[in-house]
């Protein structure tokens, strides 16, 4: 079991494993990219530096729309860090990996259908959705 930070978008519950969290940004000011994909939110500030804000239920198609940005999670990826939209109130849980595997979800057996983010396969998504 691994500690874990979950949220629900719009019904669909994801979660992020607690210790890639770097930080919680309420309510950040996000700037739009023009050209952007729908799930790239914008550009957030973090101690002087932009930050690109995903939105990994768009990405996913998990969600038809976009959700309320009142706070993202901070984690790193090679190169930097990116934030993700966490819609809804944050919680603790303890979850069981090593489920099914979902374009960049691990599907762990959870009760509420836990679409857990594996950031190696989210910056692979990104890159592959972006033509990289």
């Amino acid at each position: 079991m691994r500690p874990a930070t979950v949220w629900c978008d719009q019904g669909a519950w994801f979660g992020l494993d607690r210790r890639r969290v770097l930080a919680v940004m309420r309510e950040p000011v996000i700037v739009g990219v023009p050209g952007a994909p729908p799930w790239v939110r914008g550009v957030a500030n973090r101690f002087g530096r932009a930050v690109p804000v995903i939105d990994c239920g768009v990405l996913a198609g998990a969600v038809a729309e976009l959700a309320s940005c009142g706070q993202t999670l901070v984690v790193p990826v090679d190169g930097g860090e990116i934030a993700l939209v966490a819609a809804g109130v944050l919680s603790e849980r303890s979850v069981a990996l090593g489920g099914e595997h979902e374009g960049f979800f691990d599907r762990p057996a959870d009760r509420d259908g836990l679409r857990m983010i594996d950031l190696l396969r989210l910056a692979a998504a990104i890159e592959a959705a972006l033509g990289a």
